[in-house]
């Protein structure tokens, strides 16, 4: 049996819905100046912190996106359709780059807080990250879902959904590589700590309002799990643990087996933005993208080597040169007429110049 390392859990996305007794005078001053034809304002002051705000409209809603750097971090709607603008006046998004921001890690608590008499959930994600490949987790689960959904990459299974993924009341889980889904949607920055590690795959849980209220999660429980997080209180990791215990290790509903006997008091980390967390400077952040962005191009380099070596190119040099990012070697424009090098070199994010000649 393989020793199972889990990275993370935690929340991964909220959604509140307002009620209709809700006025939205608080927000007013966010639309003030957007519009189609201006569609963004700069440093917006907004739950101690300042934001990006960009602005789109549709028939039935005003949407706004509050932008943390390059990430979104909140989502606001302002409905305008008749009947739902009269109980649902407003939703507010805690999107999934929200939950690791560490100086934003008092928001949600924040937010909650002061307008729980109008709150209520519509949309609770919950993930788990751990070590146990997509594929053992496909070929080892009971599930009551009939809606199985695999997505298939050559040989392998990258992720698979059980569950309706539209027009769910209830819940589904999602099951992805999670280094991969986080280079594919440009957020691994934010995952920099998984770079190290052989398989991260995410066991994600998306509830809907009838799973929501049948489990009992409430504004009031996300209240006392942000406080018993911030505080280090172990309350919050084991109503979370119980959560997607019930979700996902349940012999009468779906149970991933290879998960048996894992033992929640060894997460790494609740949560990336806990408070005793380091978060990685920009320098390392960028190295971190770059390295992981060489892989597949390292991969297809090797294919080349050969023709490489023929032109009087050492291969070996490139490649080491390539994956440490040093400086140029000063005889490099010996080689940079040879078009095949032209034709070969574009392939890899390098340009003509940065090829090595064989050392004499």
């Amino acid at each position: 049996m393989m020793d199972i390392r889990v990275f993370r859990l935690g929340f991964d996305c909220i959604r509140y819905n307002f009620s209709g007794t809700f006025r939205g005078n608080s927000f007013a001053y966010l639309f003030e100046g957007l519009s189609e034809n201006s569609p963004q304002k700069l440093n917006v002051g907004f739950l101690g912190h300042s934001f990006t705000v960009t602005y789109n409209e549709t028939k039935s809603e005003r949407i706004l996106n509050f932008n943390h750097g390059h990430y979104r971090v909140f989502c606001l709607v302002k409905n305008m359709g008749m009947g739902i603008a009269d109980h649902v006046p407003y939703t507010f998004l805690f999107d999934g780059s929200y939950f690791y921001f560490e100086e934003l890690s008092e928001c949600l608590l924040q937010f909650t807080s002061q307008y729980l008499p109008f709150l209520s959930l519509s949309r609770v994600d919950i993930a788990l990250d751990c070590n146990v490949p997509v594929l053992k987790l496909w070929k080892k689960h009971k599930t009551q879902f009939r809606k199985k959904i695999p997505y298939i990459n050559g040989d392998d299974i990258e992720s698979f959904y059980l569950g309706m993924k539209k027009g769910n009341k209830k819940y589904l889980i999602r099951v992805y590589d999670k280094k991969a889904d986080s280079y594919k949607k440009e957020k691994f920055l934010l995952f920099s700590h998984y770079l190290d590690e052989e398989t991260v795959t995410r066991i994600e849980a998306e509830l809907h309002t009838k799973t929501i209220k049948q489990m009992g999660i409430t504004p009031e429980i996300v209240i006392r799990y942000e406080e018993s997080r911030i505080n280090g209180d172990s309350l919050g990791v084991e109503v979370l643990q119980q959560y997607f215990a019930s979700l996902c290790m349940n012999e009468q509903g779906t149970y991933f087996h290879p998960l048996k006997g894992l033992d929640f008091s060894k997460i790494e980390r609740l949560t990336i933005a806990k408070k005793t967390g380091r978060m990685l400077h920009p320098e390392e952040l960028a190295a971190a993208k770059l390295k992981h962005e060489r892989i597949p191009h390292i991969k297809q380099f090797i294919t080349r080597s050969e023709t490489l070596f023929r032109m009087g190119v050492d291969p070996l040099q490139v490649l080491l040169l390539y994956s440490a990012d040093q400086t140029p070697y000063p005889y490099w424009e010996q080689v940079r007429t040879h078009r095949a090098v032209f034709m070969l070199v574009p392939q890899l994010p390098l340009s003509p110049y940065e090829v090595l000649p064989l050392r004499s």
